[in-house]
């Protein structure tokens, strides 16, 4: 096969953001048997792969826009030009919905299939009253056109393959369910706190990270991330609350490895790689229902709370407990076993495999 993936989420200083990093997981190890080219904004090394390049004088600058002026610049965006003449295909995968309407047209010239990788999150966003009211408009109507002229839609868990047949209307003929790996690994060290490694967002679940925080003033809380929040936060000034800023991926098995609990009070998730790597390091997980019991198997490797006061509850009781602590800590490791980057690999070619034989045998 010959694979084109569009990716427009890189981070800082040559790194991967965190929503791109399954994708170039994936795809680099499928690059061992296929041939796959990425298309991304900046020059990057991914092993197994060839790297394109979107037109950096358009995209770059405004990629980095200020957020009050986004949807405007996301509509340009979706217009902005590869620096160079695009490889023939068989099948080009949209990894984020900026790339939508660039990924769709290459598609088309080209005679090849499409498939897109869900990452769906406004609607989930809109249900919290989550603070991007820039994005409500056109991202609703690429996901929803992504959701129903794409080929094939690729789902990490069940939870997301139901959000999106319910919210966008897609069929369940042309999903796949393909889970995400996990490459994290326990590194001994001494532990104590609570960790909290999502965005600071509402939609995160930062603020009951915060009141947990001030109902257990005798134990540290650590956030390990920036976002929309984080000035405001930081003005709280809570004795025993503590903020990293972004920290890159190839150091998070350290800080998972480091804190107690993981606490995941997020409603806005597609698979949840955050618990899915603190538990493959060792680390017990506390969330809610919905998208926190893609992992968490209550009262196995973590808790799943009614609420914000019930959450506290069981995280004082998983903190206080060694021995439940260590059975649980076991079982989350021996859970996180089951997810590996070849797997999916291995179900991300078979799930292109057959897009491309319906193709060549309609």
């Amino acid at each position: 096969m010959r694979i084109m993936v569009l990716t427009a989420k890189l981070g800082t200083s040559g790194s991967i953001a965190g929503s791109s990093f399954p994708v170039i997981e994936v795809f680099k190890r499928l690059g061992k048997k296929h041939k796959v080219f990425l298309l991304l904004p900046e020059p990057f090394f991914i092993e197994n792969t060839k790297t394109l390049i979107i037109n950096q004088k358009r995209f770059l600058p405004l990629a980095k826009i200020h957020a009050g002026n986004r949807e405007l610049h996301m509509r340009k965006m979706q217009n902005v030009l590869p620096d160079t003449t695009l490889p023939k295909v068989d099948v080009v995968v949209c990894s984020y919905y900026i790339t939508w309407k660039l990924a769709k047209r290459i598609a088309r010239s080209q005679k090849a299939k499409l498939a897109v990788i869900y990452r769906m999150h406004n609607r989930m966003k809109q249900e919290v009253n989550d603070e991007r009211p820039y994005e409500n408009g056109i991202r609703d109507k690429i996901e929803m056109n992504m959701a129903h002229e794409s080929d094939l839609i690729i789902c990490q868990s069940e939870f997301e393959k139901k959000f999106i047949m319910d919210k966008y209307g897609a069929p369940a003929q042309k999903i796949e369910l393909v889970p995400n790996g996990v490459d994290c690994h326990e590194v001994r060290n001494e532990r104590e706190g609570v960790l909290f490694a999502s965005r600071l967002e509402k939609s995160k679940g930062v603020n009951d990270f915060v009141y947990a925080a001030r109902k257990m003033k005798k134990v540290r809380f650590l956030a390990c991330n920036g976002g929309a929040l984080k000035e405001r936060l930081l003005k709280l000034r809570i004795p025993n609350l503590f903020f990293m800023g972004w920290t890159e991926h190839e150091f998070m098995n350290y800080i998972y490895s480091r804190a107690k609990i993981l606490f995941f009070p997020s409603r806005v998730e597609t698979f949840g790689n955050v618990p899915i790597e603190a538990m493959a390091c060792g680390t017990p997980v506390v969330g809610y229902k919905g998208v926190g019991e893609i992992h968490i198997k209550d009262g196995y490797n973590g808790f799943i709370a009614k609420n914000k006061t019930d959450a506290v509850k069981k995280i004082k009781l998983l903190y206080a407990n060694k021995k439940l602590w260590k059975k649980f800590s076991a079982n989350a490791k021996k859970y996180s076993r089951k997810f590996t980057w070849d797997e999916s690999a291995r179900l991300w070619g078979v799930a292109l495999f057959k897009l491309i034989n319906r193709r060549n045998n309609p």
